[in-house]
């Protein structure tokens, strides 16, 4: 959508998720008043991310199928590009403490659960996400081979901090390096920082959780080689107006 209408911004949320009386006005009014790439509310929960920033960004890897992991890729991808990132007061993961349910803006699961009720909906699609905590076939294992290190730690050390509201600058390549940062391109070889290659999870050796869950994953990624094409003309467009 954002390729095609140029909204100056979106919000993406959890289909499991609601807003808290006020705080979707409040997300709003952040971002009509604050220059950042990404938005982060509650994590990946729920996140904005501007024009500028899928300019810079690009597509989620989608080997990080079914799901986890692809929040620690693309905040160490907006770190590499030097995007500047908002980060929210008072969030905190576990909502569990008065605090947390205080600051929240949004309310995650059935009122039951603090977590996630889309993948306890279905014991299938449990099995599959486990699956991918296979040390040598999944979503860590991916991260590894893709960037050097598990970028899931520096990502959750740095959205977990205790902070007031926050617009903080990427951490610099040398930074990156002295906090595990092995590579600072796709397997150390893709000239493109946002490159994810699409047919990867079809080879005998892919050590991606969508290569570990192949016999179930669908027949063919959502992003497609038509749409790197039109992203490509797209990102110059928004650079050429910004």
């Amino acid at each position: 959508a954002l390729l095609d209408y140029r909204f100056p911004y979106v919000l993406c949320n959890n289909d499991d998720i609601h807003f808290k009386p006020g705080r979707l006005l409040d997300a709003k009014r952040i971002m009509d008043s604050t220059k950042a790439c990404m938005f982060y509310f509650e994590g990946f929960s729920s996140f904005g991310i501007s024009l500028e920033g899928i300019a810079k960004l690009g597509s989620m890897d989608e080997n990080f199928w079914p799901a986890y992991a692809e929040d620690c890729d693309y905040w160490l991808r907006a770190q590499i590009k030097n995007c500047l990132l908002f980060y929210r007061a008072g969030f905190a993961p576990d909502k569990s403490t008065d605090e947390g349910q205080k600051n929240a803006f949004v309310v995650h699961g059935d009122g039951n659960h603090l977590t996630s009720t889309t993948l306890k909906s279905s014991m299938e699609v449990a099995k599959l996400v486990e699956s991918t905590l296979d040390s040598q076939r999944g979503r860590f294992a991916y991260l590894s081979r893709k960037w050097g290190f598990n970028t899931c730690n520096l990502y959750h050390d740095n959205i977990n901090a205790p902070r007031v509201d926050q617009v903080l600058p990427a951490l610099s390549l040398d930074e990156l390096r002295k906090r595990g940062a092995f590579y600072t391109q796709p397997y150390g070889t893709m000239e493109d920082v946002n490159a994810w290659d699409k047919y990867d999870w079809r080879r005998q050796d892919s050590v991606t959780p969508r290569g570990k869950n192949s016999q179930h994953a669908p027949a063919h990624t959502v992003w497609c080689d038509e749409d790197d094409i039109k992203f490509k003309k797209f990102a110059v467009d928004v650079a050429r107006h910004s």
